[in-house]
This record gives C-alpha cells, structure tokens and sequence, in this order.
C-alpha cells in the first residue's frame, strides 16, 4: 500500500507527463466510435491541437471550445454584454439565418450571469431552449458566446467574444424529469426515479472509481488549478469593479450629496475647478493701486460718551453654590394598613444644579413623625423630570397595595399652597390644606434654604 507520500509523488509525476506528452496518457481514451459527445469531442481536439509545435510561447492547447465551435460550426446561445447602463440580453439564432433578441436586462439582474459564470445549465432557460427552431443542445450541455462589448477585440470587431459551455446541474435535471413527466396519471414515484438516474448517467462525465488515493490527490490538485482564482476573497474583491459597481458609483457621484455632506461637496468641486485650470497665468496684469501705500486715517476719539445708553447691565450670579440642590417637590403618604396602627412615608424630590439632574429622598417611619433619628432613609438619583415623576406614582402604588389601602397624600411644591389628596381604589380626591398647615410649611422650606446656603 502506498503512504501519502509515495501517493503525492506519483500524483505529480504524471501531472507532469501528462503537461509533457499527454497523449501517452490520453490515448487510451480516445473513441473510435461514429457518433461522439462534446466532451469526447474536446478530448480529440486537445490530442490533435498536443502534436502541435509551440509557436511565440504560447501553449496550443487554449481556447479549446471556441476552436471546436469554429471548426463544426455549432449552434451558440448570445449572451450581449452592452456598456454602462444599457445591461446585457440575449439572442437566439433563428433557422433563416436571422437573429432575435430578447429584452435588454439590468446588471442587478445577475441571476442568469452568476450560472453563466459558473458553468451551469440555468432552469429557468430550459423551457426557452427547448422550444427555440434550432438545436443547442449537446449531450445535454449548451454553448453560450458571450459577446462583451466593453472591450474591442484584438481582430477589431466591436466586441469581444468567447465561449463558456454550460452543463446540466441538479436544478436543471429536476426541471427536464418534471417536463418529461407532466402526465402524472402515467407515471409511478418507481418510473421518475429510474428517468432520472438514466439522464444523470447520460450527461455526467465518465466516474472513476478507483480506490487508490492518488486518484484523490489528482482531482484536488485538477480542482486547485482550475478555481485558483474563483475564491470567495476574489469574487469580492472582482465584484468592486464590476459594471455593477461601476453604474452605482456613477450615480452616487451624479447624485446631490446629502444634507451633512453638502460643505464637502463644495470643497470637492473647488479642488477639482483648480485643478483643471492652468496654474500659471500668462495674461499681462492690470494696473492696480496698492491699498497698503494709502496715507492713514487720523480719527479722533469723542469727548464725552454716554455710556449707559450703549451698555447693558447683566443680571448678577446666583450666589448659591452649583452643586446645591433646590426642593422641587415634597409627597407624604401615610396610610392604616392595620387598625390602629399608621404608616408613615415621605418622598423629597431635589433638583442638582450643576447638571440639572432630579434627586430623591425616602423617608419610612412606622409613625406619624418623620423623625430622622427615628425613619429610615435613603438617598438616590432619578434622572430626569419625567423620572421623577413615575417614580412618585409607582411609589404610591406600592404604598397602597396597588389601591387596596386608603392612603393620604399631602403635596408642597414651591411657591404653591399645599393640596392633601386621598386615594382608595384608583380614585384620588384632592382638597387644600388649611391656611396654617400651608404657612407651616413654606417656613420649612426657607428655613432649610438659609441653613444650605
């Protein structure tokens, strides 16, 4: 048995015989027999084309399909690559000798590029093929010539061409066995199953199915060589310079820039004049008179001046430090939860001034008191005014049970007379305080103003 070695020796060995004389190798493939498919027709053309003499070094085994098409005159299905924005279309080759082509297609449309480019039968054609005057095709495979007209060939024609043959792949062998069996009252799942594997064995290339690994290492080299440059990283980076991309960067470059970018629109255009413009200029100048020659201006300065009609007096700065917090509003609840016995809550909404930010206080105390030596506290930042203000009211409801408890709640909002509201069941009753209680009030509140400042 061989190692990987010895296997990968052997592999490049005949790889190299093969590039040397192949039809030392090939010449037991060649058939004898009248009637031969595409493929056997392409093997003996590359035997015939092997015995040639390399002239100008230049290999004379290229280009193998459009010299077949050349020389038995085959029938192509045209594929016209149009510049710019014009799109591709195809056409199709008529038994009087004239040609009809079919509606032009953008270049976003690339459905039927991409199986072009990679060498695949596409199903949705299948129908159009079969039904077009002329044969195309050849043990099951179609011949496209594909006509770019972006480029000038080398001979002059207005376009370029060459040949890509396009064979059968899964989709489109599903397509002809669901074609061939539309009558499904005739046809078993037994009968499509065996169709099948009969137009597999009749389109496939011959299978090899020798068990030894250079076999193996053979097909990976053969696939290596001929997808060295169909990587994913390739077809990435050849997609930037497609016409697809070519049409896109043209219209983003017509189109007016956006609202943010309309500076740099500008500057771009400015550089662009300059540079079209010659740098040197050989017109003779003009006369012109130096402004910096002129004689000075002698201004004398007023007597008097009124100041006080030309200036305005600023407002004076608060002397409150930035970091202080103002009371903006101040809730206590208190509610019985057990008879007899009287809960006691109070919230403390500050606003900082150094950013604006909302502040809060919560104080709960089993009585009636608030005492700080006796309620339990805690101080925490809300954010901004809406916070505040949904923290107030998700408090009250927790307060309260989701509303199964009565609870009172008193209000002060600086420089507004307290409001006492009772809340039982989702229904919130507001009534002022007394005049007493109110007046009690705002001298807490001054007095908690002088002693922070």
């Amino acid at each position: 048995m061989k190692t990987l070695a010895e296997a990968c020796e052997y592999a490049d060995h005949i790889l190299e015989a093969a590039r040397q004389n192949p039809s030392l190798i090939l010449n037991k493939f060649n058939s004898t027999a009248k009637w031969k498919s595409i493929h056997q027709k392409l093997l003996d053309l590359f035997l015939e084309e092997s015995t040639k003499e390399t002239t100008d070094k230049l290999l004379p085994m290229t280009h193998l399909l459009d010299k077949l098409v050349a020389k038995e005159r085959l029938n192509c299905l045209i594929v016209n690559l149009y510049p710019g924005n014009e799109g591709y279309s195809l056409m199709l080759k008529g038994r009087n000798g004239g040609n009809s082509e079919t509606l032009r297609l953008p270049y976003e449309e690339s459905e039927m590029l991409r199986y072009i480019d990679n060498e695949e039968l596409p199903p949705i054609l299948i129908d159009l093929l079969e039904k077009c005057q002329t044969n195309l095709f050849y043990s099951g495979c179609v011949i496209v010539e594909v006509r770019d007209y972006r480029r000038v060939s080398a001979s002059g024609s207005g376009y370029d061409a060459h040949h890509v043959l396009l064979k059968p792949s899964t989709q489109s062998i599903i397509c002809d066995v669901n074609a061939l069996t539309a009558d499904s009252n005739r046809w078993t799942q037994d009968d499509r199953t065996e169709l099948e594997a009969k137009i597999v064995l009749a389109t496939s290339e011959p299978l090899c199915l020798d068990p030894d690994i250079t076999v193996a290492i053979l097909a990976n080299k053969l696939h290596h060589q001929k997808h060295k440059l169909n990587t994913v990283p390739m077809k990435r980076s050849v997609q930037r310079f497609s016409q697809m991309a070519v049409n896109r960067r043209r219209r983003f470059a017509a189109g007016s820039a956006p609202p943010k970018l309309r500076l740099f629109n500008f500057i771009t255009r400015r550089k662009n004049a300059a540079k079209s413009t010659s740098s040197v200029n050989l017109n003779i100048g003009k006369s012109v008179v130096d402004m910096w020659k002129h004689p000075e201006v002698d201004l004398k300065s007023p007597e008097n001046v009124d100041v006080f009609k030309y200036a305005k007096m600023l407002e004076k700065p608060s002397s409150l430090p930035e970091n202080t917090q103002l009371v903006v509003a101040e809730h206590i609840l208190e509610t019985e939860k057990t008879p007899g016995k009287v809960q006691c809550a109070q919230i403390t909404i500050q606003q900082r001034l150094l950013d604006d930010v909302y502040m809060g206080e919560l104080r709960v105390d089993p009585e009636t008191t608030l005492e700080p030596s006796r309620s339990q506290g805690c101080s925490f930042t809300l954010g901004s005014k809406a916070d505040a203000e949904r923290y107030a009211k998700q408090f009250e409801q927790l307060f309260t049970d989701e509303g199964r408890h009565p609870v009172k709640i008193r209000t002060f909002l600086p420089g507004q007379e307290p409001h006492v509201s009772v809340s039982h069941g989702g229904v919130v009753l507001s009534n002022p305080l007394s005049k007493q209680e109110s007046d009690l009030k705002v001298y807490k509140q001054e007095l908690f103003l002088i002693i922070n400042s």
